[in-house]
């Protein structure tokens, strides 16, 4: 959760610095990706109870990547060209912190 809340506020100076090619913010942007990121499989495999664990996780996980994972590329692509503002994924990864911490929020303790 933690990491959650570090990562939006953290995107737009990370993402900024990023033009200027400094090895601080990819730095960071990994550290903070990793933290983000990795207690994500162990979470959402333990939502699904043990009989149908492999293939809750396997059905949600693949249908999130091929939603966000196939489509940010084009949106983000698009967006930046509209706009003109390459801060833009910035943006995206801060406005979808809020549905992510909603759920964070609903997920039982001790999980």
């Amino acid at each position: 959760m933690y990491s959650l809340i570090y990562s939006c506020f953290t995107n737009i100076p990370n993402y900024y610095k990023k033009s200027s090619i400094s090895i601080y913010s990819y730095f960071s942007l990994a550290i903070i990706s990793g933290a983000v990121i990795g207690p994500i499989f162990a979470n959402t495999a333990g939502l699904f109870p043990v009989r149908n664990r492999n293939t809750g996780f396997g059905i949600s996980f693949n249908i999130s990547v091929s939603l966000f994972g196939g489509t940010v590329a084009f949106l983000m692509t698009l967006l930046i060209t509209t706009t003109g503002n390459y801060l833009i994924p910035a943006f995206y990864i801060m406005f979808l912190c809020i549905p992510f911490f909603i759920a964070l929020l609903f997920i039982p303790k001790g999980l």
